[in-house]
């Protein structure tokens, strides 16, 4: 198995890639902000971010999918009952909410 020395962990709070299964629930159904802002501005830019791999993560209609990212990247759900950002924050410090 190999050692790193440092990780980096990028959280991009409010910027969604999709509705959790739960997403009703919440007032959520639909969710997907950087889809939405893909699909509503003229130009949409982000080539740092697609680099690392953040267009492979949900369809983005400007931007296309990088094919070799240079991060790892994935996509997660919260085991906690609640709020997306909230429940998602706690979850990253190691406290799940039943």
């Amino acid at each position: 198995m190999k050692k790193y020395q440092r990780i980096f962990v990028i959280v991009m709070d409010s910027l969604g890639i999709g509705a959790m299964p739960d997403a009703e629930d919440f007032g959520d159904i639909g969710a997907n902000t950087l889809g939405h802002i893909s699909e509503s501005v003229k130009e949409f830019y982000i080539p740092n971010l697609r680099k690392l791999g953040m267009s492979n993560l949900t369809p983005l209609k400007q931007v296309a999918k990088e094919e070799n990212p240079l991060g790892y990247y994935g996509v997660l759900r919260e085991k906690s009952k609640g709020k997306d950002t909230m429940t998602g924050h706690w979850e990253m410090m190691g406290l799940e909410i039943t």
